[in-house]
């Protein structure tokens, strides 16, 4: 299926999200695809000019200069924009961040990890700098990090599960839940630890052979009770969506999307959707007339 696109006004209809938003290779446009109606559209935002978009989280973008160090959060939907301390960070390749809340709850932390690093680094909202904590960890590091009932766990590079307290982030609890087995003939795999419903999911995405083509994937929910990861083959009412930076879900009948599926894109930037109840994954190739920028794609989900 080839999108058709159509001019936009910088207004957002939230009622069209879920949104995969490409930049343009001038900097300035974007392009957003429309996952319920399968339509794109070019959009013109000031504040996304020439920068990088981490997101969303709780309905924000985090937003960075790379030139300039200036960070924000901003909410495509009211254009609404918070300041955040300037950032003065090695690298900003994240693997991981988070929004422990919405922005107006005064207890909101911001957290972003580092790929390889052992570097915690957050800030509340109206902290005048970030601060940066080393965690300790043998030979290992964290790779995601959620929020659940208002608890932040983060998975680790070997599979461990953990509690992350922002208070503290120098200390990890690690939780006695093991990761399911390896899949058999595997070569390999990709894991996103994710929230829905207050509940705390692993998606586990399986490559075939060795090559970059997602073969199928797995879902699991943790078992509280029993602090073990089982296996799900349906997510009900539910959409799972999977981005660069961040994991989340959506109700598959407000957003007029097929439940049971799970949408990402791939190394190519081409979109997926993998139907857990046939175990078939269909293709489609997102604004195809763009050319995009070196800057990787973003989700954009309005909040609930």
């Amino acid at each position: 299926m080839v999108a058709q696109t159509q001019k936009h006004s910088p207004q957002l209809a939230p009622q069209s999200a879920p949104w995969f938003a490409f930049f343009h290779e001038n900097g300035e446009d974007q392009s957003l695809f429309s996952l319920s109606e399968r339509v794109s559209c070019v959009i013109n935002i000031p504040d996304m000019y020439r920068k990088r978009c981490f997101g969303s989280s709780h309905g924000w973008l985090l937003v960075l200069d790379e030139t300039s160090g200036d960070f924000f959060l901003l909410n495509p939907i009211s254009m609404q924009k918070i300041q955040l301390p300037p950032s003065q960070f090695e690298s900003y390749d994240f693997s991981s961040l988070i929004l422990s809340s919405p922005p107006t709850d005064p207890d909101s932390v911001l957290i972003l990890t580092a790929p390889d690093e052992y570097l915690v680094l957050f800030c509340r909202i109206g902290d005048q700098q970030w601060t940066h904590q080393e965690y300790k960890l043998e030979e290992d590091f964290i790779t995601d990090i959620v929020s659940c009932n208002r608890t932040l766990y983060a998975r680790t590079c070997f599979g461990k599960l953990a509690i992350l307290d922002p208070t503290a982030p120098s200390t990890l609890r690690i939780l006695e839940a093991e990761e399911p087995p390896w899949p058999q003939d595997a070569r390999q795999v990709k894991h996103y630890l994710m929230e829905s419903l207050s509940e705390l999911f692993l998606v586990r995405m399986v490559y075939r052979g060795f090559t970059r083509e997602v073969h199928f994937l797995e879902v699991y929910k943790l078992d509280f009770s029993t602090m073990v990861w089982v296996e799900v083959e349906s997510l009900g009412d539910r959409v799972f969506l999977l981005g660069r930076d961040m994991c989340t879900s959506c109700s598959a009948t407000e957003t007029r999307l097929k439940k049971d599926c799970i949408y990402f894109l791939d190394d190519g930037g081409c979109l997926n959707a993998f139907d857990l109840e046939d175990v078939s994954i269909l293709f489609d190739w997102p604004c195809p007339d763009v050319r995009r920028s070196l800057s990787p794609p973003f989700l954009i989900i309005p909040a609930v």
